[in-house]
């Protein structure tokens, strides 16, 4: 989760937020963005109601107008590549300065980040 926080820029989420999140059963992003702040206050210590919208709008607001490459990135499940890389694997994937390594690594990914954006697609709007 640091990861997507960090790569999405989201604001108002901590280190120690996302750790209580975790350690209350929310995992990772699309968990989160399918609870309710009532429901996430109830369950996490010391995160209350208002804290838990504003970080709740956060990542839907990070989340509005990003790019495939980004959101893919973001998903951490492409070990050693980065979004310019990703984007370019996506946009153009005969690229000549592609090189056996990432696409094994992009391979590897694909599946469980295809997965995880099947689960995020009622929250993102890519452009």
């Amino acid at each position: 989760m640091n990861h997507f926080i960090t790569v999405l820029g989201v604001r108002g989420i901590s280190d120690g937020t996302i750790a209580s999140l975790h350690q209350g059963g929310y995992q990772d992003i699309p968990t989160i963005l399918n609870a309710t702040p009532e429901e996430i206050s109830k369950d996490i210590y010391g995160i209350g109601v208002k804290t838990a919208t504003e970080f709740l709008t956060n990542i839907k607001t990070a989340l509005d107008g990003v790019t495939l490459g980004k959101i893919s990135y973001a998903s951490g499940f492409f070990s050693g590549i980065g979004e310019d890389k990703i984007s370019e694997m996506i946009n153009n994937p005969e690229s000549p300065t592609i090189t056996d390594i990432e696409c094994d690594s992009f391979m590897s990914g694909i599946e469980s980040c295809a997965e995880w954006l099947t689960r995020m697609e009622p929250f993102l709007t890519i452009r």
